[in-house]
């Protein structure tokens, strides 16, 4: 049983490690956008940063609230702490909104630098979520199976993770500015297709498809049709 929720408790302390390993994601996702921000950004870094948390941290707990039972629940005791989870989507819209937002205030071109250090923190986190035994697969025999709550399971979060921190590695290579569309494209592609193989029913499932498949489709058509349109306005200039 891969499932470690509890990393180590003893003494009144308790290290939990969804929270160690995300704690561990966000470092190393700052530490590499640090390494590829020019000077004269680097002043300004740190506060956007800290406002790329907030916004991101606000977002992933929001769209958890609505898109899970913990919403009904949410509606009669309005705590905004209630629940543990996340939705990354609703993280990433809200922090993409706060990076638009801070470029269009400081026009500082921001946006594609956080990429690469995204893609690998993101596969961190889903570590995070395999050890907590949450957004496991559906129910599988076959080579890889990992054993979730004593049911052979599907290994769907470390195939997400692995897939995540190659891609983080070669856009970390490879970085150019283009990178935030193919990152806006490439890895809503690859969530449809993985949430066929997530047990995601708790999230909600519309028209035969979950919340995230939805937000997938969104969010690749709004970036296919943005990027044909910045090539066609820079071929035309």
């Amino acid at each position: 049983n891969l499932m470690l929720p509890t990393l180590f408790q003893s003494y009144g302390i308790t290290i939990y490690s969804y929270a160690l390993i995300m704690g561990i994601a966000w470092g190393l996702a700052y530490r590499i956008t640090e390494g590829l921000i020019t000077e004269q950004i680097q002043p300004f870094f740190k506060k956007f940063f800290l406002g790329l948390f907030v916004s991101a941290w606000v977002g992933g707990k929001l769209l958890y609230l609505m898109t899970t039972t913990a919403g009904a629940t949410f509606q009669t005791n309005p705590n905004f702490w209630f629940g543990g989870g996340f939705v990354f989507y609703g993280g990433l819209i809200v922090s993409l909104l706060f990076t638009l937002l801070t470029m269009r205030l400081t026009n500082i071109n921001i946006l594609p630098y956080p990429v690469p250090g995204l893609l690998i923190g993101h596969g961190i986190g889903r570590i995070g979520c395999l050890l907590a035994g949450c957004c496991f697969g559906i129910k599988y025999e076959g080579i890889g199976a990992i054993l979730i709550n004593q049911q052979s399971r599907f290994p769907v979060q470390a195939i997400e993770a692995g897939v995540l921190i190659i891609m983080g590695i070669y856009f970390f290579k490879k970085f150019r500015p283009q990178i935030v569309f193919h990152y806006l494209m490439i890895y809503p592609a690859i969530r449809f297709f993985l949430e066929f193989l997530r047990n995601d029913e708790v999230r909600g499932t519309y028209w035969g498809i979950s919340s995230s498949q939805i937000l997938s489709l969104l969010i690749f058509s709004v970036s296919l049709i943005v990027w044909i349109r910045t090539k066609a306005t820079i071929a035309n200039a």
